[in-house]
């Protein structure tokens, strides 16, 4: 039986990574979900850690990576050992995003000698096949060698994840870490306490570095944890998860009271998406709909304030604000919106998606289905597919009562990711991080469906 398991899980773990490292292979340097222009931002710091050891971006650097990205009729991700220096550059210190990625460019750049994003791409990739080997493991341990097959291959085999690995910023790692994290936590429900909870903080936090939706994960997963293991157990995992995922990023919030302050544990961008949030819907108030729209907004109401500056945020703050207080049921209505858009959070790298179809040709509907029927049918079955996993997993809770606060668990994490961020800006890629439980919940619920006939 062990063996079998052994080559289950290297099974998983080889199908996930021949998947993600073929469309590294053809999509690597495309841009289907993060965005070029924020990798290469990401490189211009990590590039400035490299050869001046300062946290800050050379706008001059950053403007000839971004002009040697738009050379040809599309833009593409460039490496900076690609772009020579400028003449002259004036470093700033850097403000924006939380700094995990550019850390983690900067130290693979130290220990490789080059200045490319293959190799931060190809350790992400391989850190989600990974977690899909654990995801496998924990799916095998619950309800045996078939739900482990099947939670397993829904990981290692769905193509949103597999794009979102291999993706050049600080997206990439968060699903398998938040994996990582949640096997710990399981684990330190069980036997280790100290030692299981201490990983997922420690996990936790790197996760948070890199991006800081996971800071609140441990508060959320104490309480099905109570529920599963007394409220000792609880208690561990909130003071230990919460305070070692803290103590990661502190001396990031210590940087930003040197340099501009302020203790500033993440970024001020809660004016930003909750503004953006509003105007990606049609609305009377011609509000902004994506981050240059934003710009233009708060430049007309008289503020020269920078992106993710302290002032931009008020400024969107207010405003969004504003809105929200005088017509509320606006806002309850785009809240409802972005929910049934984010139940089948998919993309796929087949040209031309409903969206792509709808920006390039003018069109949708029937037009798309009969101009392009595969493209149509592949994007339109994973999201049926996508769909169908809700009624799966909530059936798991019916099928397997006996488990259902450890069921609850990993529901937990995916409850946590929606109510963060459905009150918001929207994109599939935040929500990714917290989709994976329902492969192994709908695992556990057709392997009993399986069994009953």
């Amino acid at each position: 039986m062990i063996k079998h398991k052994s080559l289950l899980l290297a099974a998983i773990f080889l199908a996930a990574f021949c998947f993600r490292f073929i469309l590294l292979m053809k999509y690597g340097k495309e841009d289907f979900i993060f965005g070029i222009n924020m990798a290469l931002k990401h490189a211009a710091v990590a590039r400035n850690l490299v050869q001046f050891g300062a946290f800050s971006i050379s706008p001059e650097y950053l403007a000839k990576l971004t002009a040697k990205s738009k050379e040809g009729d599309r833009q593409v991700l460039i490496d900076p050992d690609d772009v020579g220096d400028p003449n002259q550059e004036n470093p700033q210190p850097y403000m924006g995003r939380m700094p995990g990625y550019p850390l983690f460019l900067a130290a693979i750049w130290k220990i490789t000698g080059s200045k490319r994003f293959i190799h931060a791409q190809f350790l992400t990739l391989a850190m989600d096949s990974v977690a899909a080997a654990i995801l496998t493991l924990m799916a095998l341990e619950l309800w045996g060698m078939a739900a482990g097959l099947c939670a397993g291959c829904l990981y290692a085999l769905w193509p949103p994840l597999a794009l979102l690995s291999i993706t050049p910023g600080h997206d990439a790692p968060q699903a398998s870490l938040i994996i990582f994290a949640f096997y710990f936590f399981l684990r330190g429900t069980r036997s280790r306490p100290i030692a299981a909870f201490s990983a997922a903080g420690l996990i936790l936090g790197v996760a948070s570095l890199l991006r800081q939706d996971a800071l609140l994960v441990a508060v959320f997963m104490a309480v099905p944890i109570f529920f599963l293991a007394g409220p000792r157990r609880s208690l561990q995992a909130l003071a230990l998860g919460s305070g070692l995922c803290l103590l990661v990023v502190v001396p990031w919030a210590l940087r930003n009271k040197v340099v501009f302050g302020r203790v500033s544990l993440t970024p001020p961008v809660l004016g930003a998406n909750l503004l953006i949030g509003l105007g990606e819907h049609p609305n009377p108030w011609n509000l902004p709909a994506n981050d240059e729209e934003l710009k233009k907004f708060v430049q007309k109401r008289g503020s020269s304030a920078l992106y993710f500056s302290e002032e931009f945020d008020r400024i969107a703050t207010q405003e969004a604000l504003r809105i929200i207080k005088s017509h509320p049921f606006f806002y309850l209505k785009t809240m409802v919106k972005r929910f049934a858009r984010s139940l089948a959070p998919t993309f796929m790298p087949v040209y031309p998606g409903p969206y792509e179809y709808e920006r390039d040709f003018g069109g949708g509907g029937l037009a798309y289905l009969r101009e392009f029927p595969w493209a149509a049918a592949a994007h339109f079955g994973l999201k049926f597919l996508a769909l169908l996993l809700w009624p799966l997993s909530v059936l798991a809770f019916f099928l397997y009562p006996e488990m259902r606060k450890i069921l609850f668990c990993a529901a937990m994490i995916t409850c946590y990711y929606w109510a963060t961020h459905i009150p918001m800006h929207l994109e599939y890629r935040y929500l990714l991080p917290g989709f994976w439980p329902l492969f192994l919940l709908s695992a556990g619920s057709l392997c009993r469906i399986k069994s009953l006939h």
